[in-house]
Formats: structure tokens, sequence, C-alpha cells
């Protein structure tokens, strides 16, 4: 019992941290969604300067989150970033000390471990996926029923909606699904080095 409690101690820190990132991308999702439930009204309004002004609040908006997007995305960079460069091999030595000395501990600390890497990967999936969404929400909307000035600044923003935010993973790109399957197998690899030389 005491090497399970241990093991969970110390992956509670990952565990906290990961989960504080994957709660405000979440908070920031739900702005998105309402985001995006306001370009898809903006068009529906009666007179053209009402749907100017919609527009002006919309792209406010947008602009908005997109400052507090880049800012948790520079957050996470410079706090879980580096775990991505560790969680390999971390995962490699835990599974080789389970079959070796500590099984119940190196067990429960990988299962931490990659838990706390799957909340991070899926944190950085959501607002990817997010991120584009509000692209496809203006071109749902009724976007055909505005003049031809208000047209131009929908093909801004569709433009700006291209390029989702992202949460890097120190060296090694984006933190995302693929990056968790990634990160497994190379752990693997890691586990199965360690294994054949002892």
């Amino acid at each position: 019992m005491q090497i399970i409690f241990t093991g969970l101690l110390t992956g509670q820190p990952l565990l906290i941290q990961s989960f504080i990132i994957y709660e405000s991308t979440e908070i920031l999702i739900c702005y998105i969604n309402h985001l995006n439930d306001n370009f898809k009204k903006t068009f529906e309004a009666s007179s053209r300067v009402e749907m100017r002004n919609r527009l002006r609040f919309c792209i406010g908006y947008h602009v908005h989150l997109l400052k507090l997007g880049y800012r948790l995305s520079s957050l996470v960079k410079y706090t879980v970033g580096h775990m991505s460069l560790l969680s390999a091999l971390v995962c490699g030595c835990m599974a080789n000390q389970m079959l070796t000395t500590k099984p119940i501990g190196s067990f429960t600390f990988l299962i931490a471990w990659l838990i706390a890497v799957f909340s991070y990967c899926h944190a950085g999936q959501r607002i990817k996926d997010k991120t584009i969404s509000i692209g496809d929400a203006l071109y749902e909307s009724k976007w055909y029923n505005a003049d031809n000035e208000t047209m131009k600044d929908v093909q801004f923003i569709l433009m700006r909606c291209r390029k989702p935010i992202c949460y890097e993973a120190i060296p090694l790109g984006i933190t995302d699904y693929p990056f968790y399957f990634m990160m497994i197998k190379t752990g693997y690899s890691y586990f199965t080095l360690l294994n054949q030389s002892t």
C-alpha cells in the first residue's frame, strides 16, 4: 500500500499541472463556442448597420480569444513543454523497472505519467480543432447576405482561421494525438532497449 501511495504522490504534481492546462483549455473552448454562435447570428440581422456592428463585435471577440490562446500556449510551452522531451524516456524506464525491481510502484507511476501526458495532448488537440472550427462556423453562417465590404472582412477572418492555436512540445513539434502515440512508440523502443541490455 505504501508503494502505491508513493507512486501516486510522485505523479501527483505532474497530474495537477496537466489537469490545470486541460481545464484552462476547456474554459477557452467555451468562449470559442460562444464566438461561433455569435458568428452564426451575425448575418441574420435585419439591417446592414446592425450586421456591421455585430461583425465588429465578433472580430474584437475573436482577437481577444486569440490573444488569450497564444498567452495560454506560451504558458504551456514554458511549464510543461519540457515534459514532451522526457516522456518517452520516463515511460521506457518505468516499464523496465516494473519488470525488474518494483512492479507496483513503477506501474502506478507509469499510469499517472501516461494520464498526465494524455490530458496535456488531449488539451492540445482540442484547442487546435476548436480554433479551426471558428472558420467553419463563419462559413456556415449566412455570409452571402452581406454587402461587398463586409464580405471582404469575412475573407480576412476566414484566412486567419486557417492557422490554429497549438501547444508546443519543446523541441518535438506540437502536442496532439499523433504526438502522444509517437511518445508511446518511442517509450516502447526505450523499454525494449533497456530490457535487452539487462
